[in-house]
């Protein structure tokens, strides 16, 4: 399968969007397409084929995304909207989504057995670099409905009220982590994020097999506690 295709001719580089349309306007005010070829430096059948579908954009040889940029955008809307909420899509679920939404809007497509393939999932998450495939922290329900904006910035407001009321120093502050090794495997898919996201989650059910906990603890002055 072609996962990157290369031109092999030079001739679209040697003009733009913005150009091509400086050329079709000059085209509509009268000037031959042969000069508006040659003033602009677009070849000449290239401005025809432009001039006859009145269209700038550039394509990349035969080979066309099945959807346009406004509806790639709304897929990528719709992957942050459902990262935020800790049910990220998965590259399967994302494929199946592309599938059913050319369908439902007649989208003309070559997907076969319901859903995109490889090929179309490399080229999309190309086009939006922004988006990576990353594995999730398994998180429960309780945890994902209390973690949000609102709680985040009030435990801050009521900490900078404690440290200010009883002036506590940054040696008396002691901050506690742990991290859990579990006996059984409980490790979700990759879901696509957004690249540089410190931590990505994913709705999971109750933990399973036997859990050993460990804790470690460290002043705001860089004084560690060993570990237990």
């Amino acid at each position: 399968m072609v996962f990157n295709y290369k031109r092999k001719s030079e001739r679209g580089s040697t003009w733009t969007e913005t150009s091509m349309e400086h050329a079709l306007q000059a085209v509509r005010n009268g000037e031959s397409i042969r000069k508006a070829s040659l003033i602009y430096n677009i070849p000449f059948s290239t401005l025809l084929k432009h001039v006859k579908s009145n269209k700038t954009t550039k394509s990349l040889g035969r080979f066309k995304t099945v959807f346009t940029p406004e509806e790639e955008q709304e897929f990528v809307t719709h992957i942050k909207e459902l990262d935020s909420r800790f049910y990220g899509l998965t590259r399967r679920d994302l494929c199946v989504l592309a599938y059913q939404y050319a369908e439902a809007n007649h989208i003309i497509h070559c997907f076969k057995n319901n859903a995109a393939g490889q090929q179309w999932y490399q080229n999309f998450m190309k086009r939006h670099p922004e988006l990576s495939s990353r594995t999730p922290e398994p998180t429960s329900v309780a945890r994902a409905s209390g973690f949000n904006r609102p709680q985040v910035e009030r435990f801050f407001e009521n900490l900078r009220d404690v440290i200010e009321k009883n002036n506590i120093l940054p040696a008396n502050m002691y901050n506690v982590d742990e991290t859990g090794i579990q006996t059984s495997t409980n490790r979700p898919p990759k879901v696509i994020s957004l690249k540089g996201k410190k931590g990505v989650g994913a709705i999971s059910s109750s933990e399973r097999g036997t859990l050993v906990t460990a804790l470690f603890c460290c002043s705001a002055a860089g004084a560690y506690i060993p570990p237990h």
